[in-house]
């Protein structure tokens, strides 16, 4: 059953767009993304992202609005799933979308054909009525609305727009993707001087959000010309420095961590034991840690084998008891938790966090006397919440058994 919801979005303003020859056209570059069009002068550029952009630059969900929207381009990440097969999925889910009477809703929708874009593969299809895509972002369509879905540097661009709107058709041929190489080192100053220019009060915290997409995204040249800027010995700076040993794997950038005052996460120390985790029992190997609220979002990928035995909460989220000897072998920012909340691997690129009822009934047959062996593809800690989370691979077979 599906539930078509209207979401009212964060809706910032970009202004700062250059005139072009034509008097009565604007040009907008978006340097972190690597695109730009051009569009009536008369319209503006909205970023409709509701919690994570800031800034039309950094936004990927944006909207051109002259009276109407006539133009959006969406950005999501490649996660290595072929393009015709994504756009297959979202295809298939708006011919087959229902209402919540689990009704046909009987979308006008053309067949999916492959297209040029921009001397690169693309799917295109044309949509009436509404557009559904798996999750709570589904919104209505005013009238006939052509879809495109394009692939560049491990990026989704989709971009919808009026099927009958010449404006709509006009941004659409303006519309160019950018050398990436050329841009990424002025992208990076200009975010600097930004911070500078225009959030004097916050020029710190803006930074280190410079500094965490730059590291996250790969955006820019990896140095730490950004920390440099931030306030010297503040927390900021502290976390800048922490975001770049995680992003290059270098104990270099540990070494310009400053020790300050009551500070127990962000230190050199726990810099250099992270960098350096190894274990035999396990392929973990260091993914990303991002500096969220007070503590850090540290990830690992890679098989690694625990013991212990699962507990079901009343909400019926499924957690994973460790043995004693089970923590030792964790990385040092995991040691101090004993239990992780299951996540399931379904295949190399999705994951669930509702556990198959099978494994449920297998994780069941163990307990702290008889505990389970199991074989997880990642372990993560995020932001400040109690509990961090496993993916869980499967229960193997040579199950322990306690002493």
């Amino acid at each position: 059953m599906k539930k078509i919801l209207f979401l009212i979005s964060a809706v910032i303003i970009f202004t700062a767009c250059s005139k072009i020859d034509s008097p009565n056209l604007s040009v907008f570059v978006n340097e972190t993304y690597d695109y730009k069009f051009s569009y009536p002068s008369s319209g503006t550029i909205h970023a409709n992202d509701m919690f994570s952009s800031k800034d039309a630059m950094n936004s990927k969900n944006l909207s051109v609005i002259d009276d109407k929207e006539i133009f959006n381009i969406t950005i999501s990440q490649n996660d290595s799933e072929n393009l015709k097969i994504y756009v297959e999925k979202i295809w298939t889910l708006n011919k087959e979308d229902k209402s919540e009477n689990n009704q046909p809703l009987n979308k006008k929708i053309s067949d999916m054909e492959k297209i040029n874009f921009k001397n690169g593969e693309a799917y295109q299809f044309t949509l009436e009525n509404s557009f559904a895509n798996g999750d709570i972002s589904g919104y209505m369509l005013d009238g006939e609305n052509t879809y495109i879905f394009s692939v560049r540097n491990e990026l989704i661009y989709e971009i919808h727009f009026p099927s009958k709107n010449n404006i709509s058709r006009n941004i659409l041929n303006a519309f160019e993707f950018i050398d990436e190489k050329t841009n990424k080192i002025t992208n990076q100053q200009s975010n600097i001087d930004n911070c500078k220019n225009n959030y004097k009060k916050r020029q710190d915290q803006c930074l280190l959000a410079h500094a965490e997409k730059q590291t996250v995204d790969q955006i820019g040249v990896l140095d730490e010309s950004t920390c440099k800027e931030i306030t010297e010995n503040s927390t900021e700076q502290s976390k800048c420095y922490w975001l770049f040993a995680m992003a290059t794997k270098k104990n270099d950038s540990c070494a310009l961590i400053p020790e300050i005052q009551n500070e127990k996460y962000f230190t050199k120390e726990n810099c250099e034991n992270e960098l350096n985790y190894k274990n035999k029992q396990s392929e973990w190997q260091l993914f990303t840690g991002i500096p969220l609220f007070d503590k850090a979002e540290i990830i690992y990928f890679g098989e690694g084998s625990l013991i212990g035995w699962a507990e079901t909460d009343d909400d019926g989220y499924s957690y994973f008891i460790l043995t004693n000897d089970s923590r030792e072998n964790l990385p040092p920012s995991m040691k101090k938790y004993d239990k992780f909340r299951i996540e399931y691997y379904a295949d190399s690129i999705h994951y669930t966090k509702s556990l198959p009822e099978k494994i449920v009934k297998d994780l069941q047959l163990y307990n702290s006397e008889k505990p389970a062996k199991i074989l997880t593809t990642q372990l993560s800690l995020k932001g400040n919440f109690a509990v961090p989370s496993l993916i869980l691979k499967q229960i193997e077979d040579n199950q322990i058994d306690s002493d």
